[in-house]
């Protein structure tokens, strides 16, 4: 075969994953729009009381740091986190500046500039799924989030990060999207396993583990959009990041 035709199919090939890729996405997006979904507000503060010591937890991220698929905010994944911290006695005021959509360049230019006025003792990430489904190159992705992670360390904050979801898991997608969109999220998880390895100031928490242990389409941890955590999913989540802020509270900084 001519070199010429093998770089007309080779463009061809690409032009229409291209085109999958893209009414793929649109699909996705009109089905998540067309849920019985309720969208949460931004830029929410809640007081979480307790008897002992003043804690100020910040939450940085896409809609899964805002909260998508919980009924409220306060069922957010970091407020099931600030609610289990004030059981321990601590009283927590709860920043989210979470907002659907963002990619980690976004949540780095927007959210994170305004994380050391807030004074955080404990600064919660969840961003990464859009990068995978908007297919912003990894290695990108991966200077981003080294970014993030500096700058949030410099407040003095315990930091935790939480992987990239289990897109594998999501009802959502069709199986083969499922299939491509997994391997660029396995990936990207390999690469923050690599940031945080060494550090004592940040925790990674394995979200990727507990969905692929416990979401499945019946286990009504998916919310009605088959994409975002119901409220139960969302208490999973949480209680990994509490493990892994134990962790983190134990060791020396």
């Amino acid at each position: 075969m001519r070199p010429e035709r093998v770089a007309r199919l080779a463009l061809a090939v690409l032009a229409s994953c291209a085109a999958y890729l893209g009414l793929s996405f649109a699909l996705i997006r009109r089905r998540i729009a067309s849920a019985a979904v309720p969208i949460l507000p931004f830029d929410v503060e809640l007081r979480f009381p307790g008897s002992g010591k003043p804690l100020t937890l910040v939450v940085v991220g896409d809609s899964t740091a805002q909260g998508i698929g919980a009924r409220d905010p306060d069922a957010s994944f970091g407020a099931c986190v600030a609610r289990a911290l004030a059981e321990e006695g601590r009283d927590v005021r709860l920043v989210n500046l979470g907002v659907e959509g963002a990619l980690a360049s976004e949540v780095l230019e927007s959210q994170v500039p305004r994380v050391p006025a807030l004074e955080p003792d404990v600064v919660l990430v969840s961003v990464g799924g859009n990068d995978v489904i908007r297919w912003t190159p990894v290695r990108r992705y991966v200077r981003r989030m080294s970014e993030m992670l500096d700058a949030l360390v410099t407040t003095g904050a315990r930091v935790a990060v939480l992987d990239v979801p289990a897109i594998i898991t999501m009802p959502i997608l069709p199986l083969p999207l499922r299939v491509v969109f997994d391997r660029r999220a396995r990936r990207m998880n390999r690469e923050l396993r690599g940031l945080v390895e060494g550090r004592r100031d940040v925790a990674l928490v394995g979200i990727y583990e507990v969905m692929r242990r416990a979401f499945t389409r019946a286990s009504g941890h998916f919310c009605a959009d088959g994409h975002h955590p119901s409220p139960s999913g969302y208490t999973l989540w949480a209680e990994e990041v509490g493990r892994e802020l134990a962790r983190l509270e134990a060791s020396p900084r």
